[in-house]
């Protein structure tokens, strides 16, 4: 399966390398780039980029994603905004973090 993950934090990190280990073509976004350089090697490709900006996120194969998984914890306008532009450029399946009820 092809999975981007967006958001690289704790969760994201530990979801993007399991998926990566289990033999999965794996996608990562984030916008800081120390999280991007510190799952680079253990994934498929890792993209330094706001999820929030279409013009950025339409740069990242998502229609040719099976799964986009968003694990943005800290910000929840920028989960919910990610999930709308996802929604627009036509993922197939988005799983979404929920930090608080």
């Amino acid at each position: 399966m092809k999975i981007i993950v967006i958001g690289l934090g704790y969760y994201g990190k530990s979801v993007a390398t399991r998926l990566s280990m289990v033999g999965h073509e794996v996608i990562c976004i984030d916008n800081r780039m120390n999280n991007i350089d510190a799952v680079k090697d253990s994934v498929s490709a890792a993209f330094a980029l706001d999820s929030t900006d279409m013009l950025a996120l339409s740069s990242v194969p998502v229609k040719d994603a099976d799964l986009c998984i968003v694990t943005i914890g800290e910000d929840l306008g920028a989960s919910i905004r990610t999930i709308a532009l996802l929604k627009k450029l036509g993922a197939k399946h988005i799983f979404a973090r929920a930090s608080d009820p």
